[in-house]
């Protein structure tokens, strides 16, 4: 998992949590001060590969964020399903 901080104007909130929330992040805290809200959360990493385009396309300049290694989480059992069967597959 990654640990994710977000800094953008109020009026971004809603659409930086709306394309956070789909790729199992969790929200970790909020903090609000000078129209400036600080979002932490905990995303997995493969959904923080391709999140950088989209949100800076939303945010237009108007905020920032950072990640970091946060914690080690083992993968839903239907995502360890699928890794297996790609790694182990015989090719024909």
């Amino acid at each position: 998992m990654q640990g994710t901080n977000f800094q953008v104007c109020d009026w971004l909130v809603g659409d930086v949590m709306r394309l956070r929330s789909p790729n199992r992040g969790r929200l970790s805290g909020r903090n609000h001060g000078l129209g400036i809200q600080r979002i932490q959360s905990q995303n997995p990493v493969s959904a923080m590969l391709d999140y950088a385009t989209p949100l800076r396309s939303i945010k237009v300049s108007e905020g920032s964020f950072s990640m970091r290694d946060s914690l080690l989480e083992p993968l839903p059992g239907h995502i360890q399903d699928s890794v297996a069967k790609r790694k182990f597959a015989v090719k024909a």
